[in-house]
């Protein structure tokens, strides 16, 4: 039947649709015979799932029953269970509308919790592969996948509704599945579980860590590292109650020994992921935390504890950042111990480990690691030369990505070879195997090789030619770790390209051609970074044109092949692509393309409507990838990765305003401005309103006087989103409002002095930082556009006294702008605060402004100075250090 179906067509589906009754009962009566036959049989179901003719579509309710009814029986072997659980993951995946409008998520989770509650016979600490293969450990598999394709609102009341009472439950293993179900729903459910549940689930999981069984434990800080990654910002806000409990958790494997390796795991897993997030409010806990991680270090008996020590330092500087360097000697001094070659498997790892964390110093450090990047350089290039540990090699490839970002140019010597490791590894066919119709035959695969792309013309098509040798290739198998090897030499490939310019412009055309040949590679993550690595290419290749006019005759040639190639490939992969993850990074290529590039991306699509036509088909739910088949009306909650994929293709749209002419944009904005408002609803989730809010702001933004003509439809939404519950939909909605009061035109006069009592009333009323600076942004921009409608005597001490900004300091630009516009106009409202103004000038020099403001604000001191030298005379002459900086801002005659 499998071989049958795949000639069916839509003539055939009455016959093929009335045959699945019968296969299931087939299969039942097969179970008390032969299980493993069983098993096998059930792959006709894949093929049955993934068939675009709807031959299950009227089935599913019962085909559901039936693998939950074989996965939920204890007494069938676990291959025949596990195998039902894996057609359960495809049908929630691919089926999930069906399943919402059959209300079949409550029967799923129930039953599919009832089998993470049961008995593991395997519960070997090390052995974490086979574990996986029972029922009960691949349950949370599937609770990932519910977690992750199911509507949040409609899938974790009914798990908490199961896992609250179970996590007081005098069965160790119920307790323990209740926190390890937390744990792998967060993934798919970070906002919902992150606005709504947070604080709650945070008491049970500080109760989970104090378990008297390891296996609670071990579950409860399993469920806190995921907290720790998905859950910001918000989770750094317990910093002060979870930094304790890790150290204490910490502490007591350093005095003892009988604990197991999964706690280890587990345990520093969450304090690594707690602190790579927590920035500045890291700092009070760095010295004690620095210790404890350096003593590990030096000192631990054991491979494991070196390794996560060494592994938690790199989390530990991303936050620490500067703050890392009193550290760095002895940091270095134990480091070093691990460099020497070897090819024992505890000793290899920690070297692994030790070369990832130097690249994260590199990158964190930036040029206060500018004298050691070249011995990091020299340090990878001699690893290299005998690294047979594809972990290793991938490791390295990271550290000359991190060293491109320092050396930059000066890398020139070593770029040829550094591109041609990483294309060789690109080529390679380690690490993959395929089987063939005969069982007996087992060859390594070399139908990824392909030299058919040809980039020497105006046109750069990409051809696969597939040798009919391969025609009996039944399966292919792909090793993780060759294939992270290559996930890391394609993206080390990207940033070369882009760091090194000049010295990279030579192997370009070869880059582009290897990426490209893998954007149909049988591995997601491949396919990712594939589609971030032509991207990458193709604005290193603009931006090497515009800075190197030499390279302008030489390359403009190759730059309209590749984004010929690029775009072309791009549309049409996100459009058949199956995985949302793909799709989302697709889209960030074309975004970081046509940022970079601007109007020649979109000009060799021929029409700027084909992305026009692909970012209203996202937001209408008509790729591949997405489960449009359910009337609109019935779907309006979304999984949260459904969202983040409509995200990444309207993050386009203000970019498109940007580079558009107005006319074409104008047209294609007005037909999707409804289905943006439709988002606004008060029923829609926090992350549509979030985003269609965000959206229509950043374009009004980029769409500047032409923003008029949507004041109409846009000011009443605006106003009533800044009163929304949600902290991120306000901050929107105050953002733009003030962009809407700037450049709606005398459509929007009318309406100032209803904004600016909605600003007040919020600023009185706002907890949340960044809303407030955005409100002073707001009226920053009402000033600058007509300061006549705008009471200056009550709105700039309203702003002065909440700078300098706290949260989100872009806006210190759009402030100090204003108060520049109204000085230079020598508005008499803003001379008695120059002085204060000054001060807060002073300090925020201190900060190392980025160029732009930095530019602003000293132009701004010298313009005062210049006209009106008094003023300084009333700053504060006790701070000798911020009266210095002033005057260094100042240019004399």
């Amino acid at each position: 039947m499998t071989n049958i179906l795949l000639s069916v067509d839509s003539s055939h589906v009455t016959q093929f649709q009335n045959l699945v009754p019968k296969v299931v009962e087939v299969i039942k009566n097969l179970i008390p015979i032969d299980q493993s036959l069983a098993s096998t049989s059930l792959n006709l179901f894949e093929d049955l799932i993934e068939c675009e003719i709807p031959i299950i579509a009227p089935h599913i309710k019962f085909c559901l029953q039936f693998f939950l009814e074989i996965g939920s029986n204890k007494l069938l072997e676990d291959q025949l269970r596990v195998k039902s659980l894996a057609l359960l993951c495809d049908v929630i995946s691919k089926k999930k509308k069906v399943i919402l409008k059959m209300n079949a998520i409550p029967t799923l989770v129930n039953g599919v919790f009832s089998i993470l509650c049961e008995d593991n016979p395997d519960t070997s600490d090390d052995d974490e592969d086979e574990e996986k293969s029972t029922a009960s450990s691949f349950a949370s598999q599937v609770i990932d996948i519910m977690a992750l394709h199911l509507p949040p609102e409609k899938f974790i009341p009914h798990l908490l509704k199961l896992t609250e009472p179970a996590m007081n439950s005098e069965n160790v293993r119920v307790r323990s599945a209740a926190f390890l179900a937390v744990a792998v729903s967060t993934e798919g459910c970070s906002e919902n579980i992150r606005i709504r549940h947070m604080k709650k689930l945070l008491r049970s999981i500080y109760k989970g860590m104090l378990d008297e069984a390891s296996e609670v434990r071990n579950s409860a800080m399993f469920a806190l590292g995921e907290f720790s990654e998905y859950l910001q910002p918000d989770i750094s806000k317990f910093s002060q109650e979870l930094l304790p409990l890790l150290f204490d958790c910490l502490n007591k494997f350093s005095f003892s020994s009988s604990v197991k390796k999964k706690d280890i795991v587990r345990t520093y897993h969450a304090m690594e992921k707690f602190c790579e997030n927590l920035g500045k409010e890291i700092l009070p806990y760095l010295p004690q935390l620095m210790e404890f991680l350096l003593n590990s270090i030096a000192n631990s008996q054991s491979f494991e504890i070196k390794e996560y020590s060494i592994s938690a330092i790199a989390a530990t500087a991303s936050s620490a950042k500067e703050h890392l360097l009193p550290f760095l000697p002895r940091l270095l001094e134990l480091l070093k111990t691990f460099l020497s070659p070897t090819e024992e498997e505890g000793p290899l790892k920690v070297q692994v480990q030790t070369i990832d964390t130097l690249g994260v110093l590199v990158r964190t450090l930036g040029e206060s690691f500018d004298s050691l990047a070249p011995e990091c350089l020299v340090l990878g290039l001699s690893l290299i030369n005998d690294a047979t540990d594809p972990d290793l090699r991938r490791s390295i490839y990271g550290l000359f990505a991190a060293c491109s970002l320092i050396l930059r140019t000066s890398m020139e010597p070593h770029v040829g070879r550094i591109f041609r490791l990483l294309v060789d590894c690109l080529k390679s066919t380690e690490g993959i195997t395929a089987h063939y119709d005969d069982e007996d035959a087992e060859h390594v695969l070399d139908i990824f090789e392909d030299d058919s792309i040809n980039l020497s013309g105006s046109q750069c098509d990409t051809e696969y030619e597939h040798d009919n040798d391969h025609d009996n290739v039944e399966s292919i198998d792909l090793q993780n770790s060759y294939m992270d090897e290559k996930v890391e030499a394609m993206a080390a490939l990207g940033e070369l390209a882009l760091n090194t310019e000049v010295a990279f412009a030579s192997y370009l055309e070869e880059s582009f051609k290897e990426s490209s040949d893998l954007l149909t590679y049988p591995d997601s993550d491949i396919k990712r970074t594939a589609a971030l690595c032509v991207g990458q290419l193709c604005s290193a290749t603009y931006k090497l044109i515009k800075l190197n006019a030499e390279m302008e005759k030489s390359l403009s040639g190759l730059l309209e092949a590749m984004l010929s190639t690029c775009m072309r490939s791009l549309v049409e992969m996100v459009r058949e692509e199956e995985e949302r993850e793909v799709a989302i990074s697709v889209f960030e290529s074309l975004n970081e393309v046509i940022k970079t590039v601007g109007k020649p991306a979109l000009q060799v699509m021929g029409s700027v409507s084909v992305i026009f036509n692909l970012v209203k088909d996202v937001v209408r739910k008509k790729l591949k990838c997405q489960d449009g088949d359910i009337d609109e009306e019935e779907d309006e909650e979304e999984a949260e990765y459904d969202t983040l994929l409509i995200e990444s293709a309207g993050d386009l749209i203000p970019l498109l305003a940007k580079v558009v002419p107005s006319n074409e944009f104008i047209t294609f904005f007005s037909a999707m401005l409804p289905e943006l408002m439709k988002k606004l609803k008060k029923s829609s989730s926090v992350a549509d309103r979030s985003f269609a809010i965000g959206t229509l702001a950043e374009t009004m933004l980029e769409l500047g006087d032409n923003a008029c003509m949507f004041v109409s439809k846009l000011y009443p939404v605006m106003m009533s989103s800044m009163k929304d519950d949600d902290d991120e939909v306000r901050n929107n909605a105050v953002f733009g409002l003030g962009v809407l009061a700037a450049n709606g035109g005398q459509n929007i006069t009318s309406h100032y002095h209803e904004i600016l009592k909605g600003l007040s009333d919020a600023m009185v009323k706002e907890t949340d930082r960044r809303v407030v600076d955005n409100i002073c942004g707001a009226l920053a921009r009402m000033i600058t556009s007509n300061c006549s409608l705008v009471p200056l005597d009550q709105v700039l001490p309203t702003i002065i006294n909440h700078l300098p900004l706290q949260e989100d300091l872009e806006e210190h630009i759009t402030v100090f702008q204003s108060f520049a516009s109204l000085y230079a106009q020598r508005n008499v409202a803003i001379l008695p605060h120059l002085p204060q103004v000054l001060v807060i000038i002073g300090n925020l020099l201190v900060t190392k402004p980025k160029p732009e403001l930095e530019k602003i604000l000293k132009d701004f001191v010298n313009e005062i100075y210049a006209n009106s030298p008094d003023v300084f005379q009333a700053v504060p002459s006790s701070d000798a250090d911020l009266i210095n900086r002033l005057k260094s801002c100042i240019k004399l005659p």
